[in-house]
């Protein structure tokens, strides 16, 4: 049973994102291409960590990865059509920083290390959406944030207790699980 947790944390990132894609769409809400441009590469490249350090089922990653695509893709879409601009700020340097720092690390060093090392830049990546969080809580979806740490500790939970199957997963419980409190503030303020 607990093997198959990691594939129940797959699902409730794949039904996460189809609520964020379906608010983003509805809410029409303006997306910066750069931005999800960068989540896809963090993304992408931690799967590929990942899989390269001998996690068999990184499913949690497929659903970061894919759900970072179809976002990053929508925000391309209005972007060719001018629906919104792309901005390259302070966020977008900060994410491409630590992913240009995550990668070197891997690349001289073991599949374990960019497994730690791109982990760590996706987090980094996430500080200014933290700081939102704390600073404007109104408009922050806890819910997305809330099933996505679920997510993680389900896959947390059921993986292989090695770097390549519990490091990404106790992170991001961690700090979906705080922009889920963050956000939810919200409601009481």
């Amino acid at each position: 049973m607990k093997k198959y947790l990691p594939l129940v944390g797959f699902v409730c990132t794949m039904l996460a994102f189809v609520y964020l894609t379906t608010v983003l769409l509805m809410q029409n809400i303006p997306l910066n291409f750069a931005t999800w441009a960068l989540w896809v590469l963090i993304d992408t490249s931690l799967l590929v960590s990942m899989v390269k350090a001998g996690n068999k089922r990184p499913w949690i990653m497929i659903g970061f990865a894919t759900g970072a695509t179809t976002i990053a893709l929508i925000a391309l879409t209005k972007l060719l059509m001018g629906i919104t601009a792309m901005s390259w700020g302070n966020p977008e340097t900060l994410a491409a920083v630590a992913v240009a720092i995550a990668l070197t690390i891997w690349k001289f060093t073991s599949n374990n290390a960019g497994v730690v090392s791109i982990t760590v830049a996706m987090y980094v990546a996430m500080i200014p959406t933290l700081i939102d969080g704390w600073t404007k809580p109104v408009g922050q979806d806890p819910w997305f944030w809330g099933v996505c740490a679920i997510a993680c500790l389900l896959t947390y939970i059921g993986s292989p207790k090695t770097i390549a199957g519990r490091f990404m997963p106790a992170l991001g419980t961690f700090f979906n699980g705080l922009m889920a409190v963050l956000a939810f503030r919200q409601f009481f303020l």
